[in-house]
C-alpha cells in the first residue's frame, strides 16, 4: 500500500484508500482531521480497506469526537465482511452506521 496522502474528499464523503493499520494511521489522521466535515457527521468509503487494527479503530473513534455537533454519525460504506466482523469483535460496531452497498443509491 502507498504511504502518500490518502485520496480524501470525493464530494460525498472521504475515501479511505488504504488499510486502517498502525503503519497508515498518521497519514490518514492528518487527512481526516483537516477534512471539512458536516456537523451531522462523516461518511467514509472503506472499499479499499481490507484490514483494521487497534490503531485504526482508535482513529475512527477519535474522528467521531473531532467532528462538531451533538449527535454525530460516522457512516462507513462499502466495508468488507472482515472489517464488519472485526468491528463487532472489538465491540465498537454500534458506534458507526454501516451502510450496505445496495443502500448507496
Amino acid at each position: 500500500m502507498s504511504t502518500d496522502t490518502p485520496a480524501g474528499d470525493t464530494g460525498s464523503g472521504f475515501v479511505v484508500d488504504r488499510d486502517l493499520t498502525i503503519g497508515n494511521v498518521t497519514a490518514l489522521q492528518e487527512a481526516l482531521m483537516h477534512h471539512a466535515w458536516q456537523e451531522s457527521g462523516a461518511q467514509l468509503d472503506c472499499s479499499a480497506v481490507e484490514e483494521i487494527d487497534s490503531a485504526g479503530l482508535q482513529l475512527l473513534l477519535s474522528l467521531k469526537k473531532h467532528i462538531p455537533g451533538d449527535e454525530v454519525t460516522v457512516r462507513l460504506t462499502h466495508c468488507c465482511d472482515d472489517i464488519r466482523r472485526d468491528l463487532g469483535i472489538y465491540g465498537v460496531r454500534d458506534h458507526f452506521v454501516m451502510v450496505d452497498d445496495d443502500e448507496q443509491a
